[in-house]
C-alpha cells in the first residue's frame, strides 16, 4: 500500500468514525428530550395543586353523601359534574339515600361506579 492510499485510508476510517460519533451524540440528545418528566411539587401550576390536593382529601375524608355539595360530590372519583347534579337532583326528588344501593336510582351509576365510591361516602 502506497503512502498516499495509507492517508486517504486514514482519512475514510476518521470521517467514518467522526460521523458515527455524531450519530451517536444525536441519538443520546433525543433519548434525554424524550425522557418522562417529573414533576416537582414546588414547579407545579396552582390549578394542578389544587387537584392533587383536592383527591387527597376525597381520599382521607368520606363525603356525606345527603349533604354533599356539587362541589363536594365531583371530587369522587369518576363523577363529573353531570353526575352530580343528577345525584342532587334525586336527593331532592326521593329523600336522603339511606343505603349505598339507593344511589343506582340515579342515571349513570352502575354497580362498578359503586364499587368505586363506596369507600368513600357515608349515609349519616
Amino acid at each position: 500500500m502506497s503512502l498516499s492510499e495509507k492517508l486517504n485510508f486514514d482519512r475514510e476510517q476518521q470521517a467514518l468514525a467522526t460521523l458515527g460519533l455524531v450519530l451517536l451524540s444525536g441519538l443520546a440528545v433525543l433519548a434525554w428530550l424524550k425522557r418522562p418528566a417529573v414533576l416537582h411539587i414546588e414547579e407545579a401550576p396552582a390549578p394542578v395543586l389544587a387537584a392533587q390536593w383536592d383527591k387527597a382529601l376525597v381520599l382521607a375524608k368520606e363525603v356525606r353523601i345527603n349533604s354533599a355539595t356539587l362541589e363536594e360530590l365531583e371530587r369522587l372519583p369518576k363523577i363529573g359534574p353531570a353526575l352530580a347534579k343528577r345525584i342532587l337532583e334525586a336527593r331532592q326528588r326521593q329523600g336522603a339515600f339511606s343505603r349505598l344501593e339507593d344511589l343506582l336510582s340515579v342515571p349513570g351509576i352502575g354497580p362498578k361506579m359503586l364499587e368505586t365510591i363506596a369507600p368513600l361516602v357515608t349515609f349519616d
